[in-house]
């Protein structure tokens, strides 16, 4: 295990179990990745232009990851038919850790693998989880950092908003 990995691992640690921020440390208009599901098949955030895209930045050691899931999933089922999608990207180091997870809280969503944190690094997040909302137009609409079950309002809010846009 790399240093910087364990510095960063530490750093979104220390930022799930502190942080309640409603927002991103950076401005980010766009972004972009291609990143492998736990069986290894390559998805392009690209291959989603169109639709709209919740990007969910987690990891199964985040307790406010585990509470976010079941309601994105209730999102991802209520939205799928309007062109919705969730994109969770997991930057637990073990793929193991995130198959475990799985398939003891399944999921309707897409499931990716960062193990070394490099889209959250590169959009200088610091709060787990954090959620980027992709308009159809590819553009960030949307940035929340951090969960707990009264931000499922204003999450779904921001969801119906971006589905409407044309």
């Amino acid at each position: 295990m790399r240093k910087t990995t364990i510095f960063f691992t530490g750093l979104l640690l220390a930022a799930c179990a502190t942080t309640t921020a409603k927002g991103p440390t950076a401005t980010v208009e766009t972004i972009d990745f291609t990143l492998p599901k736990p069986t290894g098949e390559q998805v392009s955030l690209a291959a989603y232009k169109g639709k709209v895209v919740l990007v969910d930045m987690w990891a199964t050691w985040c307790a406010p990851c585990k509470e976010s899931f079941p309601f994105y999933d209730e999102l991802q089922k209520k939205y799928a038919g309007q062109g919705f999608d969730i994109l969770a990207i997991s930057v637990d180091e073990e793929d193991q850790a995130v198959t475990d997870y799985l398939a003891h809280a399944p999921v309707s969503f897409t499931v990716l693998r960062d193990p070394k944190g490099s889209l959250p690094s590169r959009l200088d997040l610091q709060t787990m989880p954090t959620a980027v909302l992709v308009g159809r137009d590819g553009k960030v609409a949307f940035i929340h950092a951090g969960f707990v079950p009264d931000d499922k309002a204003e999450i779904e809010a921001k969801v119906q908003a971006a589905l409407a846009a044309q």
